[in-house]
C-alpha cells in the first residue's frame, strides 16, 4: 500500500504491489458469487488464502519505510528528518483514502455510519476503537496498522540512534533485533489468540458486541501493531541484507538467495501453498483466527513475502517481462485496494451476486468484472489525487522512503 513518487519507483516492487492488490480483489470477489454446490477443493483453499495479499503489502512497507532509517543507523549517518517524512506518508495514504471513504459513506452506506465511526476512520485510529476495525470499511484496518508503523519507525530509530551516539550500528545486531521483534510479535499474537479466541469472524464482524467480551478484546489486540509487527519484519530484514549486499558484506546465505531470484519466487509460492493448506486444516471454511495454527499460518505467509521481495529485487532475465507487465497495475495498486472494497460492499449490501452457480469459473468471472469496475476509479485516484499530492509533498528535501541502495553484483 505504500509507494514513492514516480521518480524513485521500482518496477519490481510495483509488480509485487500489483500481486498483493489483485490477490485482495480476487478474495473479495468471492463474496459476489453464489454457488449452491460448492466443492471444498484446492481451488477453494487458494480462494480463501488470497486475503494474504495484505501481508505482502506489510512486507513491502517494512522494506521501503524502515529501510532509510535502518541504512542511516548502519552507516552512522543522521536519520531522515521526521517532519517531512510524516508529511510524505500522510500525502501518500490519506487523500486517496479519504476520497474512497467519502464515496463509501455517501453512496454505499448512506446514513449507516455513526459520527464516531467516521471520525475514527478519518484519522486512522479505528483499529484502537472496540468493534470499529472492520465495521465500516473492512480493508481500512490495514491502513490503521500502516499509520502506526509509520509513527513507530522514526521513534524506534531515534531511540536506537541515541543509544549508538553516532556510531554505526552492527548489521548482525540490527538483524538479530529484528528477528527478536518478529518472534515477540508472533508470540504476542499466539498468546492473545489462545487466551482471547475469536472463533467465528463472520458473526463477530456482523455484531461485535453481541457475544462475550473476550472475542471483542481478542480482535482489538490482534488488530494492533504489536500483533502485526511480525508481518513487517521480513521486509526490514531484507532492507538490512540489501544494504550489506550493496557494500559487498552480505552473508553468504543471502548472496546465494539473491543470485537465484527466480528460485526465491518459486520458493515463495511453495511456502504460500503450504500456508494455504495449514489455513484450511480446521475445515473448508476456516479463516485463520490467530490461535496457534493461525499464528503458524501467518509466519509462513510472512516468510513467503520475504522470499518474494528478494526474488523481485533480484529477478532473472526471464522474469523481466512478466514483472514489467504487472508494474503498471502496481502503480495504481493503492486505488485498486481501496476501490474494489467500495464496489464489492455496494453490491453485497444490496444482496446482489454477479454470478450464480458457475463454480470456480464463475468466481474468475466475478473477479474480472470487479477488476474492470475498479481500474478506472483507481487510475483516476492516482492521476488526479495521489500523484499530484505526492509530488507536492516531495518538494521537501528528503530522500524518498522507497529509494533503494545500489546493488552490488549478486554472484558468489
Amino acid at each position: 500500500m505504500s509507494a514513492a513518487p514516480s521518480r524513485s519507483r521500482s518496477a519490481e516492487l510495483d509488480a509485487l504491489r500489483a500481486v498483493a492488490a489483485l490477490a485482495v480483489l480476487f478474495f473479495h470477489a468471492d463474496g459476489l458469487v453464489y454457488d449452491s454446490s460448492a466443492r471444498f477443493d484446492g481451488v477453494w483453499a487458494v480462494r480463501t488464502e488470497l486475503r494474504s495479499g495484505v501481508d505482502l503489502f506489510f512486507a513491502i512497507s517494512g522494506l521501503l519505510i524502515a529501510g532509510p532509517f535502518l541504512r542511516a543507523l548502519l552507516d552512522g549517518r543522521p536519520l531522515p528528518a521526521t517532519r517531512p517524512y510524516l508529511l510524505r506518508r500522510a500525502a501518500r495514504i490519506l487523500p486517496g483514502y479519504w476520497l474512497a471513504l467519502a464515496a463509501l459513506i455517501l453512496v454505499v452506506r448512506p446514513g449507516g455510519a455513526t459520527a464516531a465511526a467516521i471520525g475514527s476512520h478519518l484519522v486512522l485510529v479505528h483499529d484502537l476503537v472496540p468493534g470499529e476495525a472492520t465495521a465500516l470499511y473492512p480493508v481500512a484496518w490495514t491502513l490503521g496498522i500502516e499509520a502506526l508503523f509509520y509513527l513507530a519507525v522514526p521513534a524506534a530509530a531515534v531511540a536506537a540512534a541515541r543509544r549508538l551516539r553516532g556510531r554505526p550500528a552492527r548489521p548482525r545486531t540490527v538483524a538479530l533485533a529484528i528477528v527478536g521483534l518478529w518472534a515477540a510479535s508472533a508470540g504476542f499474537s499466539a498468546v492473545v489468540g489462545q487466551l482471547l479466541p475469536v472463533s467465528d469472524l463472520d458473526s463477530f464482524r456482523a455484531d461485535p458486541f453481541a457475544g462475550p467480551i473476550a472475542p471483542l478484546a481478542g480482535m482489538l489486540l490482534q488488530m494492533s501493531l504489536p500483533a502485526t509487527l511480525c508481518l513487517f519484519c521480513p521486509g526490514m530484514l531484507v532492507a538490512v541484507a540489501e544494504h550489506q549486499l550493496a557494500r559487498g558484506a552480505a552473508p553468504r546465505a543471502y548472496r546465494r538467495l539473491a543470485a537465484g531470484g527466480g528460485l526465491c519466487l518459486a520458493a515463495a509460492v511453495l511456502l504460500w501453498v503450504v500456508a494455504a493448506d495449514v489455513n484450511v486444516a480446521g475445515g473448508p471454511w476456516r479463516v485463520a483466527t490467530h490461535d496457534l495454527v493461525g499464528c503458524l499460518h501467518d509466519q509462513l505467509i510472512a516468510g513467503a513475502a520475504g522470499l518474494a521481495l528478494v526474488g523481485a529485487l533480484h529477478r532473472e532475465g526471464w522474469l523481466r517481462r512478466p514483472l514489467a507487465m504487472l508494474a503498471p497495475l502496481g502503480v495504481v495498486s493503492y486505488g485498486i485496494y481501496l476501490w474494489q472494497e467500495v464496489i464489492a460492499l455496494a453490491l453485497e449490501l444490496r444482496g446482489r451476486y454477479l454470478v450464480v452457480d458457475a463454480g470456480h469459473l464463475g468466481w474468475l468471472e466475478a473477479a474480472a468484472v470487479l477488476l474492470a469496475a475498479t481500474l478506472p476509479l483507481a487510475a483516476a485516484s492516482w492521476f488526479c489525487v495521489e500523484r499530484p499530492l505526492m509530488r507536492l509533498a516531495a518538494r521537501r528535501r528528503l530522500p524518498a522512503p522507497a529509494a533503494l541502495p545500489a546493488r552490488a553484483p549478486t554472484t558468489g
